[in-house]
């Protein structure tokens, strides 16, 4: 989510504990949580391309999202996720194929 990566071009963060990254030259972007988050993570300034998959980096199976124009996008993390990992992870990392808004 750093490497190979650069700064939205309108609003690189949410608040004060979501960042965000896109991969130069295509449509891959992520949303950087600098605290565990809740069971359903929202993210004012992403738009996901139709059928995209959304994932949590170290997770291999992708999240159940909707995304709303009023309400933006909502991903989805089961409670099995959350209780995995360790209270000392640095970031929550969400490797979407979309787009800044």
């Amino acid at each position: 989510a750093i490497y190979k990566t650069q700064k939205f071009e309108k609003k690189n963060k949410q608040g004060e504990n979501i960042r965000f990254t896109k991969k130069k030259g295509n449509n891959t972007v992520y949303a950087i949580s600098l605290i565990k988050p809740e069971a359903i993570f929202l993210v004012d300034n992403i738009v996901p391309n139709d059928g995209s998959e959304i994932y949590l980096l170290g997770h291999e199976e992708s999240l159940e999202w909707n995304y709303n124009k009023n309400t933006g996008l909502k991903i989805n993390i089961p409670m099995e996720i959350l209780n995995s990992w360790k209270s000392d992870t640095y970031a929550w990392t969400f490797k979407i194929t979309g787009k800044e808004i």
